[in-house]
């Protein structure tokens, strides 16, 4: 079942801190969305093309260990049932079922709209470090490793070492206080310069979506690589960044 022939509505309530978003919706449109407005995700997944609907039913989650998974920011969802009856269930009216219905994997009917809570934006900053040892990579290291930001994704070989961590940090919002990790970090280095996660790649190669399949591949080589996802147009220098773009919102 697909929803991308549904409207990609996105209703912003900025007094709230809510928004209500069509099942199809992608995490890449609704986070330009809330941006513009002030506002954020309280954690999103690495790819920007996964729909609001299929993440929150399947329990996807995001990178690192200080974030919950993407469906515990669902505060409301609506769904048509296999009867024809349009059903809304929330957070507050239904607190003995609702977890179960937002992680329900498509068994008890087709969701069409969820409202999610939103955060305030706050700028964030990317450390990439390279060539961890194996022999750092005991549960301390791993432990400290994953606690290192908001968000921290791990690229690894098989033969027992990391090659990448890029690491995301909210800055202060109130200071210019540099948050970026040491240049040398848990027997790793900071990357010199722009990477890809995927070995032979340029940074700055965009995997490409088959219409036949709507699926991200890469035609970079992928020899010797075991990252589990592509990755596009990311910086690995320590920067602060913002997301940019005009927003589709209204207040209920």
């Amino acid at each position: 079942m697909t929803l991308t022939a549904m409207p990609p509505e996105i209703e912003i309530d900025t007094e709230a801190s809510t928004v209500r978003v069509g099942a199809g919706v992608r995490y890449g449109e609704l986070a330009v969305a809330a941006h513009a407005t002030g506002l954020g995700l309280p954690n999103m997944g690495s790819p920007p093309h996964i729909s609001v609907g299929g993440a929150s039913a399947t329990g996807t989650h995001g990178s690192g260990n200080r974030s919950r998974s993407l469906a515990s920011s669902v505060r409301e969802i609506e769904l048509v049932t296999a009867g024809g009856d349009l059903l809304t269930l929330s957070r507050e009216a239904d607190p003995d079922v609702f977890d179960g219905v937002v992680l329900s994997l498509g068994t008890l009917g087709i969701v069409t709209h969820l409202t999610l809570d939103l955060v305030p934006a706050a700028p964030m900053r990317q450390t990439v470090h390279l060539d961890f040892p194996a022999e750092r990579m005991d549960e301390g290291d791993l432990a400290e490793m994953l606690g290192a930001g908001a968000s921290v994704s791990l690229f690894h070989h098989w033969d027992g070492h990391i090659a990448q961590a890029w690491v995301k940090r909210r800055l202060s919002e109130d200071t210019d206080e540099d948050t970026a990790l040491p240049e040398h970090w848990l027997g790793g280095r900071r990357a010199p310069g722009p990477v890809h996660p995927r070995r032979g790649c340029p940074p700055t190669s965009a995997p490409t979506r088959p219409a036949s399949r709507g699926r991200r591949t890469s035609a970079c080589p992928t020899s010797g690589s075991s990252s589990p996802r592509p990755a596009a147009r990311r910086s690995s220098r320590s920067t602060s960044c913002r997301a940019s773009g005009s927003a589709r919102r209204s207040r209920r």
